[in-house]
């Protein structure tokens, strides 16, 4: 049976040139990219206010997924 091992590395996307030199970076250690997600980070203008109304979003940061092999 297969074993992994999964790491998740963080960016704000502004350089694709840097996050492309991390992806390679990292698939030449063996780790292979599963997933990336996108997450909006926001802000409450009014603190009364839940998320959604009047909110702002502050922030796009991307969540790169990857797993490679134990052996």
């Amino acid at each position: 049976m297969a074993k992994w091992e999964y790491t998740i590395r963080t960016t704000t996307g502004e350089d694709m040139d840097e996050d492309m030199e991390m992806m390679n970076e990292l698939g030449a250690e063996g780790w292979e990219l599963l997933q990336v997600v996108n997450t909006e980070v926001f802000v409450d203008a009014d603190n009364g206010h839940e998320e959604g109304q009047d909110s702002e979003v502050v922030e796009v940061l991307f969540n790169y997924f990857f797993k490679r092999s134990i052996d």
